[in-house]
C-alpha cells in the first residue's frame, strides 16, 4: 500500500512495485491520472506498506510487514537503470493479453 498526503491527511493506494537489485529503492509504475500521483507531485513524502499475503487461517496480526518512508522521484526514462528496471517490473507483472 502506497501512502500519501491530501490536504493533510493520509491517503492510501493499493499499487504494485518492485526494488532495486540492491534493495534501496522500491519502484512504482504510477498513472500521472491517479489522485496518489498527484498527491506527490505536491508533497514527495511517502510511505509504502508490504505485507506477507494473508490466508483464511492466518493470524493476520502476526503476518510479516514493513513500513518504508521516504520521498517519490521520477525516474527518467534517460537514467542508465531505467531499462533493467523495466525488465524486472514487466517480468513481475506482464502486460494482459
Amino acid at each position: 500500500m502506497l501512502l500519501t498526503m491530501r490536504n493533510g491527511h493520509p491517503f492510501g493506494s493499493h499499487v504494485p512495485y518492485v526494488f532495486g537489485s540492491d534493495w534501496t529503492n522500491a519502484y512504482l509504475h504510477l498513472s500521472r491520472l491517479a489522485l496518489h500521483t498527484q498527491h506527490l507531485l505536491v508533497d514527495p513524502h511517502m510511505s509504502l506498506f508490504i505485507a506477507e499475503p494473508d490466508g483464511p487461517r492466518e493470524n493476520l496480526l502476526a503476518l510479516r510487514r514493513m513500513n518504508l518512508q521516504g520521498q517519490a522521484a521520477p525516474l527518467s526514462p534517460d537514467a542508465p537503470s531505467y531499462g533493467e528496471i523495466k525488465e524486472r517490473y514487466l517480468s513481475r507483472f506482464p502486460k494482459p493479453g
